[in-house]
């Protein structure tokens, strides 16, 4: 009987050591997110999105209702600095250009190399009037058109 003990006590703590083994273990995550345009300057250029975080060595990937903003990351970096910090002041920012009017989900992750979601964070943000890009002078006159005038 003490036999059928010690091998229910040992496979009781083999279970436990195989789900600890699995479990993530505590990392550096995206601790702010923040979308900026759009109402500063309405209808000029890019909105941007920014990120701070805890960890430099994965980077950001910016998705729009799901869609990659862009198809390459944004490697993070220390606020004024060229490089990465263990503080939180780490920052990595993306132009946007939303294509609708609306409400946009906004997701942020940080992927390993593998491409693993490391940390993430998302943020709904009501695009109330479309940005123009502006690149040329007709552009411009046409961007700085009240709305409804063709």
């Amino acid at each position: 009987m003490g036999s059928k003990r010690i091998l229910l006590a040992l496979t009781g703590f083999a279970g436990i050591a195989a789900a600890s083994a699995g479990a993530p273990v505590g990392s550096a995550d995206i601790v702010q997110l923040s979308v900026s345009g759009g109402t500063e300057v309405p209808r000029l250029n890019d909105w941007n999105i920014s990120v701070r975080t805890t960890d430099c060595s994965n980077p950001v990937w910016f998705l729009d209702d799901g869609v990659l903003i862009s198809d390459k990351p944004v490697t993070p970096k220390e606020t004024g600095y060229p490089d990465c910090s263990t503080t939180a002041q780490n920052t990595a920012v993306i132009a946007w250009h939303p294509k609708t009017p609306g409400t946009h989900h906004i997701v942020v992750q940080q992927r390993d190399s593998a491409g693993n979601v490391t940390s993430s964070m998302s943020q709904d943000y009501n695009v109330t009037v479309i940005p123009c890009a502006v690149t040329g002078s007709a552009a411009s006159v046409l961007c700085h058109l009240p709305s409804g005038s063709s």
